[in-house]
């Protein structure tokens, strides 16, 4: 007999495509685990255990003058969920979208009880809680629950740099009359009812709205808020 009829006949002939395919599946498997892992390495390093947004640090003490004339500080934010930006009232770029931004948020916001916007600006000794008073007119902004602070120059730039980590610095004279006296951030940042800040929103996008808000919707859960 010969070799050819040896051969048992439930052996088939090795398939080079049939291994491909397994070896694909096992690879994209293999790459499945790792990106869990490290997905999991990476949550558990930022986030924590009470939710998904980090806790990042706590706002430093400061007191204020509200546009109303009455001062704020930061204990008449506590129990409050609040959003935070800062801004100058003759900003010639970034500040009206900021505030535009912020009156948008106040109408997805309206039914609540337990969030505050709270606007600071970078120039008091232009922005006068008269001043500050026009321009949230401009913006439909409820006093009950946007807020418009004011105070010693030193004291907004340090609580702006320092404790919220968002730069401010002054224009060269020449740069003034396209960009206006100040550089700032553009950042909208979102504190919990315990002063902490939970989260950096680019206030030039859009869609960094939506996110706000849906964060903010995580938070009132987190701590039982309406």
């Amino acid at each position: 007999m010969d070799d050819a009829q040896n051969q048992p006949k439930n052996v088939r002939p090795s398939n080079p495509h049939f291994r491909a395919v397994i070896w694909t599946v096992l690879v994209v498997f293999v790459a499945g685990l790792l990106a869990l892992f490290a997905f999991r390495s990476w949550k558990s390093f930022y986030l924590t255990s009470k939710g998904n947004l980090p806790n990042l640090r706590t706002v430093e003490p400061f007191t204020m003058t509200e546009r109303s004339g009455e001062t704020v500080s930061n204990k008449d934010l506590q129990g409050k969920i609040w959003v935070a930006n800062f801004i100058f009232t003759e900003c010639p770029g970034i500040c009206h979208n900021m505030s535009a931004q912020f009156a948008q948020l106040q109408h997805i916001l309206r039914k609540t009880r337990d969030v505050r916007l709270v606007t600071f600006s970078i120039d008091p000794h232009t922005d006068t809680p008269e001043v500050l008073t026009e321009y949230a007119k401009r913006f439909q902004a409820d006093p009950r629950m946007w807020l418009f602070l004011t105070g010693d120059l030193r004291d907004v730039h340090r609580l702006a740099e320092k404790s919220f980590l968002l730069p401010v610095a002054e224009n060269p004279p020449e740069a003034i009359p396209m960009d206006g006296k100040y550089l700032h951030s553009s950042r909208l940042v979102l504190v919990d009812a315990h002063g902490m800040i939970r989260g950096y929103y680019d206030g030039s996008e859009p869609e960094a709205l939506q996110k706000l808000a849906m964060d903010i919707g995580f938070l009132m859960r987190e701590g039982g808020l309406k």
